[in-house]
């Protein structure tokens, strides 16, 4: 593994934590920042998916925002292949 790819594993996961303190803190412009403009987000069987960084953190906030309590905990992450295509 070069240091290029290192890098880029610890920016991925690095992501991954922001994003779970975000939605944990219900920061939404946080939340909002974790996505490209053009990303695509889905809870396949739960009837979630949103599309566009603004719209992924409205989704989102509007899922998280009825519990009195949400907390996420990031878990086994684990990159097989970087691609940037």
């Amino acid at each position: 593994m070069n240091l290029q790819e290192l890098g880029d594993r610890l920016a991925i996961r690095e992501l991954a934590e922001r994003y779970t303190m975000a939605v944990t803190c219900r920061d939404w412009a946080a939340v909002a920042d974790c996505f490209h403009e053009d990303a695509k987000w889905a809870v396949p069987g739960a009837g979630l998916a949103f599309e566009g960084r603004e719209q992924i953190a409205a989704g989102i906030r509007a899922a998280v925002e009825p519990n009195a309590f949400h907390m996420l905990m990031p878990h086994a992450l684990v990159i097989d292949t970087l691609d940037s295509g």
